[in-house]
């Protein structure tokens, strides 16, 4: 087993499909972090048993534009992380959120609220993804010292292909 970093903070997975139950075992295996610092939020209970036998809390709760400040402020502060795996949670007021915490945030794809793809109130170019990453980049200020926030990474390709380039180089032929 290597260890690539160690993450003294609090990590937070929102959402815990199956790229959350595939990417939980590999970062326990990989990055020096204890089960306790980890916490997972998902709307469903599908990911538990995963979740119980690497001994991370799971919390079921959807999160909502109601909630996701008292949901998730109180678990993120400086230099924690964010993860956010899910979809139908808005990735502007997350990384919002996660800016005003210190947190670091990560995403696999820019989501709006439930409903934003589909809102008939909105026009047609207001509910696509480009519209999603312009909102992304008018966050942006340039010379802050704010944390990172890495958008739209992807899960596959994105982290995927990260994890499929480092087992590549580390195999020894």
């Amino acid at each position: 087993m290597t260890v690539h970093a160690t993450f003294d903070g609090r990590l937070v997975m929102l959402g815990f499909g199956s790229i959350g139950q595939g990417v939980l075992p590999l970062i326990l295996r990989h990055i020096d972090i204890g089960p306790h610092q980890i916490e997972i939020v998902a709307a469903d209970d599908a990911g538990a048993p995963v979740a119980a036998e690497y001994n991370v809390a799971h919390t079921v709760l959807p999160i909502t534009p109601d909630n996701y400040r008292a949901v998730l402020g109180g678990k993120l502060g400086k230099g924690d992380f964010l993860i956010n795996l899910s979809v139908d949670v808005s990735s502007v007021a997350l990384i919002k959120l996660c800016r005003e915490s210190g947190a670091l945030y990560l995403d696999t794809c820019i989501e709006p609220w439930a409903g934003g793809y589909t809102d008939p109130m909105l026009t047609t170019s207001q509910r696509s993804n480009y519209a999603l990453r312009e909102s992304a980049l008018a966050l942006a200020r340039p010379g802050a010292a704010d944390p990172t926030a890495v958008t739209t990474h992807g899960a596959n390709p994105g982290l995927v292909s990260h994890f499929v380039k480092q087992a590549l180089l580390s195999r020894r032929c």
